[in-house]
């Protein structure tokens, strides 16, 4: 049984009265009554949030703003766009709770890494000066189609970094000089 008595009295009147289909009824006159236990789940609900962790069919999102823990169950969204420990935002268009955990059906808009937010230190990179490419490297010919790009980053040198020694494997347990091992 229903939660009001009269819904269903009410949405068979309007689908007499339109013509329309069942659940489309139900779903205007839930809008029109503004009932929170049916309406929460009508509304789009916009959230932002951290990625705790990701699979297949969802990702499990941390929710600051009200300090919660939320697992959005999504279809349009590819699993690897969406990693642990980036930022989120989502609209969220139905919510639920299946023992004890909070589920959501939404749509993931965007994900980035907010390095400042997590709290990492960049690493460092040190000032090389200028790099004249076209010294170091063959010219393209005119039949590849990366000619003209290629002309013009050769055009000019350019500023040169070198990467703090961590990226290339230094500290973790890979050998610099291990072709295989350095994927850098």
């Amino acid at each position: 049984m229903t939660a009001h008595k009269d819904l269903k009295k009410t949405i068979r009147a309007r689908q007499e009265k339109t013509g329309e289909s069942y659940t489309t009824a139900r779903l205007h006159v839930l809008r029109a009554r503004d009932v929170n236990l049916h309406a929460k789940s009508l509304r789009k609900e916009s959230i932002a949030g951290y990625i705790l962790k990701c699979n297949q069919a969802s990702i499990r999102v941390h929710i600051p703003e009200s300090n919660e823990d939320l697992t959005i169950r999504r279809n349009s969204v590819d699993p690897w766009y969406a990693v642990p420990g980036q930022c989120i935002e989502a609209t969220i268009t139905n919510r639920w709770t299946w023992r004890g955990v909070a589920y959501a059906n939404g749509a993931v808009h965007r994900s980035w890494t907010n390095v400042k937010a997590l709290g990492l230190e960049p690493l460092p990179l040190e000032d090389e000066g200028f790099e004249d490419l076209a010294a170091m490297s063959e010219p393209f010919e005119k039949p590849d189609p990366y000619a003209e790009m290629w002309d013009f980053f050769l055009s000019v040198p350019r500023k040169a970094f070198k990467f703090h020694e961590i990226a290339w494997g230094a500290g973790v347990g890979v050998d610099t000089e291990d072709p295989e091992g350095n994927l850098v």
